[in-house]
């Protein structure tokens, strides 16, 4: 975590985090489920054509100088 830079985070960050920690301290677990599942989901719909969009855009300058590939 040292090597992250020293920005602060932004705005939406903060509100997830108070999200969460109020939902930890509520005691529902189906609350904490919920945003457990809304996450995940987030790598499967809008993360996977992010992704893919990125991939379009920035090959072959950046991807295809992977290592390992």
């Amino acid at each position: 975590m040292d090597s992250l830079p020293a920005v602060p985070p932004i705005e939406g960050i903060r509100a997830y985090v108070e999200l969460h920690e109020s939902v930890i301290a509520g005691g529902s677990p189906s609350a904490r489920t919920a945003i457990e599942y809304e996450i995940e989901m987030l790598s499967i719909t809008p993360g996977t054509a992010l992704l893919g969009r990125i991939r379009r855009l920035l090959r072959p300058r950046i991807l295809d100088g992977r290592s390992g590939r």
